[in-house]
């Protein structure tokens, strides 16, 4: 067998296989960050009135996949809460958080699925009920 040959066999499928795990590592979807106490400076802004900077910090955690902050943008936009009401950023910011394991966004992101694609809406529906959200939470 001619040598170029031998050491692509050689080095070429080994070389593969650590180029998918690299790749894998580097390109992996980014898990969720549920930390409440990542979320205490916002509720304590929200707490003395003060939107005008609660909005943006929450803004800037749920960009950092904290599904908490990705949740409460979700109920702020929905409502017209303190910000323009915003049904298409709300559903966005919703499915984000369902999407990064945070029980009650399952739950809606779910029943907002339910008739568009029954499948989806199972799994997240499943994916809250085993996490432990009861829809009176």
């Amino acid at each position: 067998m001619n040598k170029k040959v031998e050491n692509v066999l050689f080095f070429g499928i080994p070389g593969l296989i650590v180029l998918i795990i690299v790749g894998l590592f580097l390109f992996r979807t980014p898990r969720h960050i549920s930390d409440k106490e990542e979320m205490a400076p916002v509720y304590k802004l929200v707490k003395a009135g003060n939107y005008r900077e609660a909005v943006p910090a929450a803004g800037k955690m749920a960009r950092l996949n904290n599904c908490d902050a990705q949740f409460f943008l979700y109920k702020l936009y929905i409502e017209g809460k303190y910000v323009k009401k915003d049904e298409k950023a709300a559903l966005r910011w919703l499915q984000e958080s369902a999407r990064s394991g945070h029980p009650a966004a399952q739950h809606y992101w779910g029943l907002h699925l339910k008739k568009s694609n029954p499948e989806q809406a199972e799994y997240y529906l499943k994916s809250a009920r085993k996490a432990g959200y009861k829809k009176n939470n």
